[in-house]
């Protein structure tokens, strides 16, 4: 074979002078040389008397086409560049130019496509017409009239390291039949860069003459065209698109319609007018990775189009959606980034800045292992928006998870009353979040999750909400003038059923209520779980309004909630059942006073007891059934109110932070173990009985304890935030308990971290202590003892009891108790006392 190579000499035409070309040929070998015939294509030095062979090559690629169809075999046809960059002006067509079906080969000579430039003056450059094996590859097309290359017969066609630079109401390739692969090429200004679809009668474009059958696209590129990058429908094979760039398309990079199946691999949809993607009425879909950014609407759109599997990718940056799926059946998102979509500026309140669902069957969709985060709409829904609200939906519940998902940091357009910072979900169906994060999302109505979904469908199946595993926190109700009681914080649940396992909801702020309003119509069960630190005009932790049946709660712990009216529990009928729950340190008071002059209020309203609950305070509760079990209640009052004695909130094991019981906490071995269907576990995961008897709360304390002590003796604070003070505790080992099993990094102590670390035998018994060295900075003891001397004033020496809490190398929990004197003096001493 040989390839030609163009030097700066002169023109000539003329034979004998062609020794002095400006061109020479370069030999190369060429692989199964023995079964293909090449020809040669010069338009520049050849004239029609010419045979085609490296010293007389055919003046055009149609004559070579010619004599490759009357040559039997498979055929090469190299094409020469033209002087200054020249075209070959002509159509190529192969059909009725002879009998033989051999493969043909078309190439440029030097293997750079911009070195072959072809045109087609009102036709098509390329028309393939016949069933063959055509490759084109290595040239360039440009301004054809009607289409770069159009297949139009059952052939197999591949195009390879092309580049078609069209016109604006022409396509690059039109595929209409048989199979196509388009690799490493560039394809632009067209009206589509890849036109796949239905062959259709010249005469009736209702007739269906062929469809395409497979099409593959790997490494290609197709921008800047008046409509689609690519549109592919009614192929009666496999499309695959790989690592395809689609940009500044005019409606989208991507468009689907009507395929029995696809898949779409790491490809770059940018900047596109509408969609990045655009599918519809399309079974089986398959995109793999990939960036959906920057576009217009959507970075995927897709509409009618069952068993799509979203697998990996980002979507950032989009208009209105990362993900907008209507009607979908079977649907599953994996993997998936969606950020930084949406705009408040516009007019759409179609909802879901992030991800938009529409479901179509009780086929179960599933969210999982997605972060979607920094989104923004004007409707419902800043992260995610489901709506199973069509007259359709009413027939079957629809069925959805999002599991191992952080949804985080979505907003809702204030001046709008919208719902669902994080979430929403309206109509009837199943939604489950499991080991899901919703948090720092904020609305005008419900901030984190806002869930409305009807009893019963026609067909009796009754709608549920079920959050596992999850946490709920720092979502914010954003006020509007003097509106302040619309909306909740965390959770809004209004509809058939609601069930809460092993979850916390915690510190979110607004609206009338903090953590939960719960309506469930059906009612439902709130176990093993924490709601702590909320704040709402009305209610801080948890609103229970009742409905057809009971709703219950079981060891949950309800603390350090503060409210308008009620702090902890509001509880509208016998209805709400309690058992084994924890409800105290809870405030209420005027939110607007920037003192916050708050008082204990832990529980109000009426609730069914079946006894081992823990109320702080109980003056405003009518409590049914109160005492008529084996274990009765614990209940203070608002002038004397009992202490829980809880942990902060913190990782204490599990999926979620907890607010574990502290060693002299009265909620230990304290709940009713006889009440029906106690849970096994508590929050963590960890066996529901560990001592005597079950404990109050959502946290079962574990019995391993190690005995510590610190050699700070009395420590002065007034230093303590100096760099370079320290105390040190040691954690000695017993016959029972090894301390250098002790996973130093999990360790917290006054609300510090361990600084330095060593295994060392303190005591002279042989085995290994732990000791521990914290820094004061680090600690929060000045905190600790600011709130002892308020109730001590008359000593300033004080004696705080502080638990250690940390894990085992096997995930065991341990706690010990570690006293230490503190005092200031001085001048510190007088500011802390006048402060009082």
């Amino acid at each position: 074979m040989t390839m030609f190579q163009r030097s700066s000499k002169s023109k000539h035409n003329n034979p004998s002078q062609r020794k002095n070309r400006r061109r020479t040929l370069k030999a190369e070998s060429l692989e199964k040389r023995m079964v293909l015939t090449t020809y040669f294509v010069d338009a520049d030095f050849a004239n029609s008397q010419n045979e085609g062979t490296e010293e007389n090559p055919f003046n055009t690629i149609n004559r070579a086409v010619v004599a490759a169809r009357r040559n039997a075999g498979d055929d090469e046809i190299i094409v020469a560049p033209r002087a200054n960059g020249q075209r070959y002006d002509r159509q190529i067509s192969f059909a009725n130019i002879g009998g033989d079906n051999g493969a043909i080969l078309i190439r440029g000579a030097t293997g750079e496509a911009n070195d072959v430039v072809l045109t087609s003056g009102n036709g098509y450059t390329f028309l393939i017409d016949m069933p063959l094996d055509i490759t084109i590859r290595d040239l360039s097309i440009e301004d054809s009239y009607l289409a770069g290359v159009r297949v139009t017969s059952p052939a197999n066609v591949l195009l390879e390291n092309i580049h078609i630079n069209g016109r604006r109401n022409s396509s690059g390739v039109v595929h209409q039949s048989g199979d196509l692969v388009i690799r490493d090429s560039v394809l632009e200004n067209h009206h589509q860069g890849i036109f796949s679809a239905e062959l259709r009668a010249s005469g009736d474009s209702s007739v269906i003459v062929d469809k395409p059958r497979s099409l593959t696209v790997d490494n290609v590129t197709t921008t800047g065209n008046t409509q689609f990058g690519i549109l592919t429908r009614n192929a009666t094979g496999a499309v695959q698109l790989n690592d395809v760039t689609a940009t500044e398309n005019g409606i989208s990079g991507i468009r689907v319609f009507q395929q029995e199946s696809i898949t779409i691999s790491n490809a770059i949809l940018n900047s596109n007018a509408s969609h990045g993607l655009s599918m519809q009425d399309t079974a089986n879909a398959w995109l793999v990775g990939g960036t959906f950014s920057n576009n217009g609407e959507s970075g995927l759109h897709a509409l009618a189009s069952p068993n799509l599997a979203v697998n990996g990718g980002s979507f950032a940056g989009n208009g209105e959606h990362g993900l907008r799926i209507e009607g979908a059946d079977g649907l599953t998102i994996a993997g998936v980034l969606a950020t930084d979509n949406g705009d408040m500026n516009g007019t759409t309140q179609t909802g879901g800045g992030g991800i938009s669902i529409v479901p179509a069957t009780s086929t179960p969709i599933t969210i999982s292992n997605s972060v979607v985060s920094n989104n923004e709409t004007r409707g419902t829904g800043g992260g995610i928006d489901i709506k199973a609200t069509a007259s359709i939906n009413r027939d079957f519940p629809a069925d959805i998870s999002i599991v191992d998902t952080t949804i985080s940091e979505n907003v809702v357009a204030t001046e709008l009353a919208m719902q669902g910072g994080g979430i929403a979900f309206f109509g009837h169906g199943d939604l489950h979040l499991q080991r899901t994060t919703v948090s720092d999302n904020s609305a005008r109505r419900s901030a984190g999750v806002h869930v409305n979904n009807y009893g019963f469908s026609t067909d009796g199946l009754p709608s549920t909400l079920r959050i596992s595993d999850s946490t709920i926190a720092d979502n914010t109700v954003v006020l509007e003038g003097s509106e302040n009681t619309v909306g909740t914080a965390g959770l809004l649940h209004f509809g058939g059923i609601l069930e809460i396992n092993n979850s916390t909801i915690s510190g979110n702020v607004g609206g009338n209520t903090g953590g939960i309003l719960a309506i469930p119509y059906l009612g439902g069960s709130i176990t093993n779980s924490t709601i702590t630190n909320n704040r709402g005009a009305i209610v801080g932790g948890l609103n229970s309004r009742g409905g057809q049946t009971e709703f219950k709660l079981t060891n949950v712990t309800i603390s350090d909630n503060v409210g308008g009216i009620v702090g902890g529990l509001r509880s509208a009928d016998r209805v709400t059942i309690l058992a084994n729950t924890v409800v105290a340190r809870n405030q209420k008071g005027n939110l607007n006073d920037p003192a916050e002059n708050l008082v204990v209020s832990d529980i109000d309203g009426t609730a069914t007891t079946l006894g081992g609950n823990f109320f702080g305070e109980g003056d405003n509760v009518t409590l049914v059934g109160n005492g008529s079990g084996p274990v009765t209640d614990f209940q203070g009052t608002v002038a004397n109110p009992l202490d829980p004695r809880l942990g902060e909130l913190q990782d204490n094991g599990g999926a979620t932070l907890t607010r574990a019981p502290l060693a002299d906490s009265p909620l230990l071995d304290a709940g009713n173990g006889d009440i029906t269907e106690l849970p096994l576990l508590d929050q963590r995961g960890v066996d529901r009985v560990l001592g005597q008897g079950i404990d109050i709360g959502s946290v079962e304390r574990i019995a391993l304890n190690f005995q510590g002590e610190t050699d700070a003796g009395s420590i002065n604070l007034n230093s303590a935030d100096k760099s370079g003070k320290s105390l040190s505790i040691v954690l000695y080992s017993t016959p029972t308990s090894d301390a250098s099993q002790i996973e130093v990094e999990s360790i917290t102590w006054a609300g510090a971290s361990v600084h330095r670390s060593k295994l060392v035998d303190v005591d002279g018994d042989g085995r290994l202590d732990l000791v521990l060295k914290f820094r004061l900075k680090d600690t929060d003891l000045l905190t600790q003892y600011t709130e002892a001397l308020r109730e001590d004033q008359d000593n300033s020496v004080q004696q705080l009891d502080i638990e250690l809490t940390g894990n085992t190398l096997d995930g065991t929990g341990f706690s010990s108790l570690i006293s230490v004197e503190a005092e200031t003096t001085g001048k510190k001493l007088r500011n802390l006392l006048r402060s009082f």
